[in-house]
């Protein structure tokens, strides 16, 4: 092999290094530049998914629905009417453009279009910069989950936004569940109390692999637990500092 080969060989090889310790010691910046970018590919994708679907602006909001349900689509304008300032100003959050939100009507076009197993029930999903949610429950019922689903899963589009996904996924689903707390008065299982259910470790590694209701309910134990300790404006400062790529563990 000519030297100069190997020259280039040894260069590469320090220059994959380099680049690979880069993104291990900073790859909480990595991570809040380069998701934004992922973020707008996802969000494409899914609104080319629903292209026959009407769209109208709703205060910040841009709905998006089939008309098949209009008293659906008005008791969607209602909950964001009522609570959709509510989240952002909570937040302190001004969003840069619409703020998607999708009314399906059909639970297979809604699995579809999320790319949500068809074994994973739910009336709302966010995805892409994209709030989705189900005009009904997989028994056919809708009631007040339509609310429920519209705070928590728009709930998760600011908390992602502003942090830039640089959290355990525990961290934005207790975020979520804890918003339907304080404006809802919704308590995810409650009945369980505040003992500990699953440690941090367990969460952060493991979370979708654990049982869904006990681990929803030690994320909100564990996000209301930060809030308690640093306050509404220390958690608004976590989410600044995770979005400007800071180490999760470090801050909470």
């Amino acid at each position: 092999m000519k030297k100069g080969t190997i020259r280039w060989g040894l260069a590469l090889c320090i220059t994959l290094c380099i680049i690979i310790g880069v993104v291990i010691r900073f790859n909480g910046l990595v991570l809040a530049r380069v998701y934004p970018v992922f973020q707008a590919f996802r969000g494409y994708r899914i609104l080319q998914s629903v292209p026959h679907y009407e769209e109208e602006q709703f205060g910040n909001f841009s709905i998006r629905h089939n008309s098949i349900n209009p008293d659906k689509l008005r008791d969607l304008e209602d909950i964001i009417h009522g609570y959709g300032n509510k989240v952002l100003d909570l937040f302190d959050y001004l969003p840069a453009g619409y703020i998607d939100v999708i009314l399906f009507g059909d639970q297979e076009e809604f699995h579809q279009s999320l790319g949500i197993p068809r074994d994973l029930p739910t009336m709302g999903a966010y995805s892409g910069g994209k709030i989705a949610i189900l005009d009904k429950a997989e028994d056919g019922s809708g009631g007040n989950m339509l609310k429920n689903s519209f705070v928590h899963e728009l709930t998760h589009l600011v908390v992602d936004d502003l942090a830039g996904s640089n959290f355990p996924a525990w961290f934005t689903e207790g975020s979520a569940l804890y918003m339907e707390y304080m404006l809802l008065d919704y308590e995810w299982g409650r009945e369980l109390g505040t003992a500990d259910i699953y440690s941090i470790e367990e969460l952060t590694e493991d979370f979708y692999r654990l049982d869904e209701y006990r681990a929803y309910r030690q994320a909100f134990i564990e996000v209301s637990a930060i809030i308690e300790r640093v306050g509404w404006d220390g958690y608004l400062n976590l989410l600044q500092e995770l979005g400007e790529g800071r180490d999760f563990f470090h801050n909470s």
